[in-house]
């Protein structure tokens, strides 16, 4: 066994790494918030930490933007949740965060693969080569561009932290196994278990981490005569946590686990695909270029072994590096276990379950040990070639020495893309013209920030280019179309645009709804109502609130007020978080003379969303058809305290998508009223 590693050389590996990290992820401080950023952090409510006390630090474990009861990926949340507390949403705390974690992850990588060299298997090499291969090892790790997307991408924090994680299990384990104290030996392996678990309750695809303890004990223990005791000893405790975090700590839908309905491609498709996409993983983590980076890529779906013949190719690629690996592993141990390693760590994202295709972060974790052998490779070379040939060795320090500094201008270079949304996509376009997706998102963008011009060039352009999902990408194109044409009056080309959107995704809640509130501002109720009516009939949409809703509102503008009240309360019910919904009731109940009731809904409804002129309207409107004079008018002074006259005028005027009070009856009060405070003074328009 090497004599303990100094604390010395450990500072001195701790501040290499640390000092290359900082700089090449020094330009992504200010980096904005990106994609998936928004539902899982700024939109997360449940993330969104106020106070430390233990309850509101229980409700971040829970925090799934979905809305699901269960556990969502805790450690990971919990620590996004705290980042919040201390800084809300300003992305910089994040990004320190991140990088933090990185640093954390290369470092236990370097101390992984230096206690390695103690194993059985390796035992007997030269200290100090072992401690520049490993310090290698991490740098080259440490420093590759295609880490970007899970360091400087905020919310893939989840996949850096189960890295982390796990890679400070394998850590504890192989303390463990050479530990030859009971109690420490003990000791390291609860922190393995414990590792385990956060780097699942971070993200799931860490559940492989018991087989990488496999491959572990096999590869570099295997020689020791307990090997094989002490594999089932050590690997039973991590099978059955294994259990227990899949189906208890982390419940699974086996229902939706192979569901492919909202795929663009079959699972017989992902699995002749993926094979190609895994050696084109291989292919930029060895020349990761920042001209070959990108958030999307353009994958050509396999639809038999032949069909692109690249495909038959990367399988029988995959299946000889695999089979060598295993067959040699005690020859090669290292090549084999990188090689492996990084298999295994695909098997989650890259085979069966219904993922996107392709997504660089995902060789985060896979990645982790694949630069060891290149390490070797240079570090045994320069040792080699130093006495025997000092100009090869100083050629491979010198080659070595570029592939560091390129990494490290690389990933600066890629870390740029990543700066605003804007120029995340316009990455992509440059880098992928054909593809539909980047050009609906920048239209996403402009329409955000109010250039809707150029957000319908974009959106336009995009039907133009290539999409897996045609009708997907037509229906969310035509319905961004139509929100712009309805912000802008255009009705009629609103219409057009929202009846595309049903045609590409026939019985689509959103486009129904969509085109029924154009409709509504067009005041052709009939249609409205025939199309409501048509939508509740889908089982999918019978207790949508908007629907139902709409539908009440209707009847409510056609002078059916007591027909519109079963609706407008089951949309209340639906969805009691609406105020609009509330006072279209309360309307309802005023119209159909049932004045006490309208009254109590009116007052909760205050209570619930505070007061508001068109409650306030409206309660003046009940209390006229109901012969309370004084009660009205005390209303009606109550309004002129906190509302000033053009916003009274504009609440009394009602068009064709929303119901404000009788004119009739609530303007001749409120002039009484009026007058009474500054004479000759007159509501009426």
């Amino acid at each position: 066994m090497s004599p303990p590693l100094s604390r010395h050389n450990r500072i001195l590996a701790l501040t290499c790494i640390a000092v290359l990290v900082a700089v090449i992820y020094s330009n992504t401080l200010h980096s904005s918030w990106q994609l998936d950023d928004m539902p899982n952090i700024l939109q997360n409510k449940a993330l969104h930490l106020h106070s430390l006390d233990l309850d509101s630090l229980r409700r971040t474990l829970f925090a799934s933007p979905s809305g699901s009861h269960g556990l969502h990926r805790p450690v990971a949340c919990l620590s996004l949740a705290l980042n919040w507390y201390f800084g809300q949403n300003n992305v910089t705390g994040y990004h320190l965060v991140n990088i933090f974690i990185h640093i954390c992850t290369a470092f236990l990588l370097f101390l992984v693969v230096l206690k390695l060299y103690d194993s059985p298997r390796l035992r007997g090499g030269k200290t100090a080569e072992n401690y520049y291969t490993a310090l290698l090892a991490a740098v080259l790790w440490a420093a590759n561009p295609v880490n970007v997307q899970a360091v400087t991408y905020i919310v893939q924090r989840m996949a850096s932290l189960a890295a982390l994680f796990y890679v400070w299990g394998i850590l504890n384990y192989a303390r463990a196994r050479m530990e030859k104290q009971r109690l420490k030996q003990y000791l390291a392996f609860s922190l393995t278990l414990v590792c385990f678990a956060a780097a699942v309750m971070s993200k799931e695809n860490a559940i492989t981490f018991p087989i990488a303890i496999l491959l572990i004990e096999l590869i570099f223990f295997q020689s020791n005569k307990n090997g094989l005791w002490r594999t089932g000893k050590y690997l039973l405790p991590l099978c059955l946590l294994s259990v227990l975090l899949i189906f208890s700590i982390m419940p699974i839908n086996i229902g939706n686990l192979l569901d492919y309905s909202h795929r663009s491609f079959s699972l017989q498709n992902r699995l002749l695909t993926e094979p190609r996409i895994i050696v084109y993983y291989l292919s930029l983590l060895f020349y990761p270029v920042p001209a070959r980076l990108s958030l999307l890529h353009d994958i050509q779906i396999s639809t038999s072994l032949f069909h692109p013949f690249t495909t038959i190719l990367a399988i029988g690629f995959l299946a000889v590096l695999g089979g060598y690996s295993l067959l040699t592993y005690k020859k090669n141990p290292i090549f084999s276990f990188a090689v492996l390693f990084f298999l295994l760590n695909h098997l989650v994202e890259s085979t069966v379950l219904p993922l996107e295709l392709i997504f660089e972060h995902r060789n985060y974790l896979p990645a982790l040990f694949l630069f060891w052998p290149l390490a070797v490779i240079f570090v045994r070379g320069i040792t080699y070639y130093r006495a025997r040939r000092p100009s090869i060795s100083i050629l491979l320090a010198v080659l070595l020495t570029a592939c560091i500094i390129s990494s490290g201008l690389w990933t600066y270079q890629r870390n740029a893309a990543w700066k605003t949304e804007f120029s995340l996509w316009f990455d992509v376009i440059k880098k992928y013209p054909d593809l539909a997706r980047p050009y609906q998102l920048m239209g996403v963008l402009f329409a955000r920030t109010g250039k809707d011009k150029l957000a319908k060039k974009y959106y336009l352009l995009s039907l133009t280019k290539k999409t897996q999902t045609p009708g997907r990408s037509r229906h969310l194109v035509y319905n961004n179309l139509g929100a712009l044409y309805l912000k802008e009056g255009k009705y009629d080309q609103a219409q057009q645009a929202f009846q595309r959107a049903l045609d590409a995704m026939p019985g689509d809640a959103k486009s129904y709804f969509n085109l029924i509130q154009t409709l509504l501002k067009k005041g052709d109720y009939g249609e409205t109502e025939r199309l409501a009516d048509l939508a509740m009939k889908m089982k999918t949409h019978r207790k949508d609130a908007d629907l139902l809703k709409i539908k009440g509102f209707v009847l409510l503008k056609t002078g059916h007020a007591g027909e519109a009240i079963p609706y407008l309360r089951a949309a209340r019910f639906a969805a009691p978080g609406a105020a609009d919904i509330y006072l279209n009731l309360a309307s309802a109940l005023v119209k159909s003379g049932q004045y006490a009731r309208a009254r109590l809904l009116l007052a909760k409804a205050t209570e619930k969303f505070g007061v508001q002129l068109r409650f306030l309207l409206l309660q003046v409107d009940n209390e006229v058809r109901h012969k309370k004079r004084q009660a009205a008018e005390a209303l009606a002074l109550k309004i002129f305290t906190l509302y000033d006259l053009p916003a009274i005028q504009h609440a009394l005027v009602e068009k064709p998508d929303n119901i404000a009070p009788d004119p009739a009856l609530v303007r001749p009060v409120l002039n009484r009223v009026y007058e009474q405070q500054v004479k000759g003074m007159n509501l009426d328009p």
